[in-house]
């Protein structure tokens, strides 16, 4: 099954918390609600309609894009268990941190869970905003939570 297969393959949950583990797994909980918001925050918009277009968008979120992540080796076999017939099954995995995406991302996608953000749309890590941070990022304002400084450009 090639990457493309399993991607076509993921749901907008599974795509969702996926990226949750790829991007954030290492933040504080707060950092993962965080990064959980942006993502919601750039569902129905430019980024795409669906949880799984906003993170599969390419030049979005690094992890899905091969060659640019050294996170995305890792995602892809994690996804491979998620779609194939040993799946990670959604009612017990076994991993704490995963359980605990998961409920994140549940929790996110139901608006249970508050923005704490501010309707950030972007992010990236407080040392690029604050050493090189990209064009878009240059004269913005962030809030910062956990590693990553959050930004909200429209």
């Amino acid at each position: 099954m090639t990457d493309e297969d399993v991607k076509l393959a993921l749901g907008d949950f599974d795509t969702f918390w996926l990226t949750l583990w790829a991007e954030c797994r290492g933040e504080p909980i707060e950092g993962q609600v965080a990064v959980a918001a942006v993502i919601r925050n750039r569902v129905g918009k430019r980024f795409g309609a669906s949880y799984k277009a906003v993170c599969l968008a390419p030049k979005q979120f690094s992890c899905w894009n091969p060659g640019t992540d050294p996170n995305h080796v890792w995602l892809m076999t994690k996804a491979r268990l998620v779609v194939g017939d040993y799946a990670e099954r959604s009612t017990l995995p076994a991993d704490a941190l995963v359980r605990q995406l998961k409920y994140l991302a549940q929790g996110v996608m139901s608006y249970d869970l508050l923005d704490n953000t501010g309707g950030a749309d972007h992010y990236l890590t407080k040392k690029l905003f604050h050493v090189k941070p990209p064009r878009w990022a240059v004269g913005q304002s962030a809030k910062f939570i956990g590693t990553h400084a959050f930004l909200k450009l429209g």
